[in-house]
């Protein structure tokens, strides 16, 4: 099933964190810009019990928004569930 198919694009960048959850839905990872804060991936943990797997060292800066808590960032992270 292809995302795109489940979700249109307008609609995708208005719920990050919609698109986000059905990521881990079908791949059991998801990549999302992040604000890296604690008290933000804790609140992710409990709603969707992803946790953060990696943040890559040599990503070029991305400016946007946290797809959870929408505070400004500048880069992206993997999120995993564990089975």
């Amino acid at each position: 099933m292809v995302l795109e198919s489940i979700i249109g694009v307008k609609e995708a960048e208005k719920t990050p964190f919609y698109v986000f959850f059905l990521g881990l839905l079908y791949a059991s990872v998801s990549k999302a810009i992040w604000c890296g804060k604690e008290d933000c991936e804790e609140k992710i943990k409990t709603e969707t019990s992803a946790k953060s797997l990696n943040i890559p060292f040599n990503q070029k800066k991305q400016k946007g928004k946290c797809f959870h808590c929408n505070k400004e960032t500048d880069y992206y992270a993997y999120f995993g569930k564990s089975y």
